[in-house]
């Protein structure tokens, strides 16, 4: 499986209970995350009334059905930035193009692009590497002021005190020359503040921002900070906990990060910095650390255990550690996850290639009464899209022939009364497959108006070239070329053109 393909499936897969676990943790009520040492009449404290913005927000409508965007060499110079719809493409597609698209043209406009791409995946670091490029001494004005911020406050580490000092040297630097207005500058000194656990001044530093970019999130803090103030009877490092989550809610990663270890040095057994320092390293691709925290855990939160091993699954298999990632998927045994838990296998059996192992997983999801368009996508695409593709016998439905049955039966019976396309869809791959080609083009004809697509495409004139109709198979040859990302597919249409003297 090509490395796009493997981005689309395990996010359109994924990415929900990534989410759902998100939120469970950090968009719900205090009451729910406690620490172990506070007396219980203090225990239930004031909801969370932060209106940050939302994940789905970030990750736009990732499963929705993916636009392919293929930019060929010599359309680079011509490139058009409004063809990344966001709701339309994958992130991790955006930043490979964006990527190529600004190695050769040095764009301003697609330096912002692909720097707001790497923002919105928390890949702060690759973006301070790209604004290094620039100018590492000072800012340059060719970044956008707000993203050169963001990125830098995002990469601060931890550890290394003389990236605080440049920050505030940028700051300053950027304010006297009018790069920024006085709420930007105002803003970051808060943010600054908090880094430094001096909330007195940031208090006093809030009053003067009047943008509401940045009131809203200001005023949300402080009505937060006072409550948690006035408990009484819990610790004082609570309070900066909270204020630790606020930040993380806000996706100020590294801010979060430094309070949680600080409130650690005073109770290292409080649950809520573990988790806000495993999903922040788990959101900005830290995997391995991620992990460790994780580990933590699930020694010290039972309750939640198969969350914690899920995410492990997600690090590992991020990783490309599909032994690790197994043995912690095989762990949840909560009956809620039982269809996720068949997903995932079969992500770790397609990267390991063990057809035995995938059609017996299949069986058993095929029995879960949760299924959606992407399980039956899934299937359909690895048995008989990607053989196809690449001209190749399919060993997924030599392993069980019946299997594709039962999946198009189920696929039927889901989805007969509101979406049966996606079952048209792979019924017509499988009349391919058992040579039935009248039947299969009149689907592929339908399907290609409203899903096209290159192996559509390219199974339409193989149909047309077999009828000898040679203008047809032209038109479909040169709609499968011209579409497809993969360059296997282009050879090979290429070599039957070349053998057929087409």
């Amino acid at each position: 499986m090509d490395k796009k393909q493997k981005h689309v499936i395990y996010l359109a897969l994924c990415i929900s209970r990534v989410l759902f676990i998100f939120g469970d943790y950090f968009l719900s009520n205090t009451q729910n995350i406690q620490a172990d040492n506070i007396p219980s009449e203090s225990k239930v404290l004031p909801n969370q009334n932060i209106q940050a913005q939302e994940p789905q927000d970030i990750i736009k409508n990732i499963n929705q059905d993916i636009q392919e965007i293929w930019i060929q060499d010599q359309d680079i110079q011509k490139f058009d930035i409004n063809q990344l719809q966001e709701d339309e493409k994958n992130n991790y597609d955006n930043i490979q193009i964006l990527q190529e698209v600004y190695k050769k043209t040095n764009n301003p406009e697609i330096l912002t692009k692909l720097l707001q791409e790497l923002i919105e995946s928390y890949q702060f670091d690759y973006a301070k590497s790209y604004i290094n490029q620039i100018s590492t001494l000072w800012y340059s004005p060719e970044i956008d002021s707000d993203l050169y911020l963001h990125i830098l406050i995002n990469s601060l580490s931890i550890t290394d005190s003389r990236d605080l000092i440049y920050f505030e040297t940028q700051l300053e630097n950027m304010s006297n020359k009018w790069y920024i207005n006085k709420d930007d500058t105002y803003f970051y000194l808060w943010l600054i503040k908090i880094w430094k656990k001096d909330f007195n001044w940031a208090n006093n530093l809030f009053k003067n921002i009047l943008d509401s970019r940045y009131s809203k999130f200001i005023n949300h803090f402080d009505t937060n900070l006072t409550n948690y103030s006035a408990q009484k009877d819990i610790p004082s490092y609570y309070t900066d906990a909270m204020i630790s989550l606020t930040m993380l809610k806000n996706w100020y990663f590294s801010i979060a990060k430094k309070l949680s270890l600080n409130v650690l040095m005073s109770n290292d057994k409080y649950i809520l910095p573990y988790q806000i320092l495993a999903y922040s390293h788990f959101l900005t691709n830290n995997r391995e650390t991620s992990i460790d925290y994780f580990l933590k855990l699930i020694d010290i939160d039972k309750s939640k255990e198969d969350n914690y091993k899920f995410m492990i699954w997600v690090s590992y298999y991020r990783l490309d550690k599909n032994e690790e990632s197994v043995l912690y998927l095989s762990q949840i045994k909560n009956k809620l996850y039982q269809t996720d838990v068949h997903r995932y296998l079969i992500l770790n059996y397609l990267e390991w290639n063990d057809i035995p192992k995938l059609v017996r997983t299949r069986q058993s999801l095929l029995w879960q009464n949760d299924l959606e368009k992407s399980d039956f996508y899934n299937y359909f695409y690895n048995t008989f899209y990607i053989p196809f593709r690449n001209q190749e016998p399919s060993s997924i439905y030599k392993e069980n022939q019946t299997l594709a049955i039962s999946f198009l039966d189920k696929c039927y019976q889901t989805f007969s009364t509101w979406d049966s396309d996606i079952c048209i869809y792979w019924q017509a791959w499988q009349d391919i497959t058992l040579f039935n080609r009248e039947a299969a083009k009149d689907k592929l004809l339908y399907l290609a108006e409203k899903y096209p697509q290159s192996y559509i495409y390219h199974a339409l004139w193989d149909y047309y070239n077999i009828k000898k109709d040679l203008q047809k198979a032209k038109t479909y040859y040169i709609k499968a070329v011209s579409s497809t990302t993969s360059e296997t597919e282009k050879n090979i249409v290429r070599t039957k053109i070349i053998d057929q003297n087409i």
